[in-house]
């Protein structure tokens, strides 16, 4: 019986097993923990390259960025001072996630201003 419970609960278990992700995740995750666990050790210019080859790939495969990508890129954009960069790539965070409106816009605000 209790073989029976276990192959049971094994085909379950596997039935729910879901490799495939919505998001096409690439290097965005390592990315960010080493912006915080290592500061400075990698450029604006080094997240920005790994960052745009993974919105290439996720085109290519037909997935979008997880949310969160083009926001920190106009973040890497601003701190390199191409505030046209930056607002390009805020825009496409908006255009993607409208949910992010409230953190976006105020991003671009102070982008706006930092231009005054």
């Amino acid at each position: 019986m209790k073989i029976i419970v276990s192959l049971v609960l094994a085909l379950c278990l596997t039935g729910c097993v879901n490799n495939q992700t919505t998001y096409h995740w690439g290097n965005y995750e390592q990315v960010v923990y080493d912006m915080y666990k290592n500061p400075g050790e990698a450029t604006a210019d080094q997240q920005l390259t790994k960052l745009r080859q993974d919105v290439e790939i996720a085109a290519s495969k037909g997935k979008p960025v997880p949310p969160g990508v083009f926001a920190h890129m106009g973040m890497l954009y601003a701190s390199m001072g191409n505030s046209e960069q930056a607002k390009l790539s805020l825009n496409e965070e908006l255009a993607h996630y409208p949910e992010s409106a409230i953190f976006v816009d105020g991003l671009l605000t102070r982008l706006e201003k930092g231009k005054e």
